[in-house]
């Protein structure tokens, strides 16, 4: 699967990562559907 991806400081890349997986009863899947770049 394609996931966006932390490179460095204001810079991420479309990266081919694994299908994420559910191991433990404490594990999560989360999709982050927006962003938002703070300009200092």
């Amino acid at each position: 699967m394609k996931a966006l991806t932390y490179v460095e400081d204001g810079r991420f890349e479309l990266r081919e990562k694994d299908m994420p997986e559910i191991l433990e009863t404490t594990d999560a899947v989360v999709r982050v559907t927006l962003k938002t770049k703070i300009v200092e």
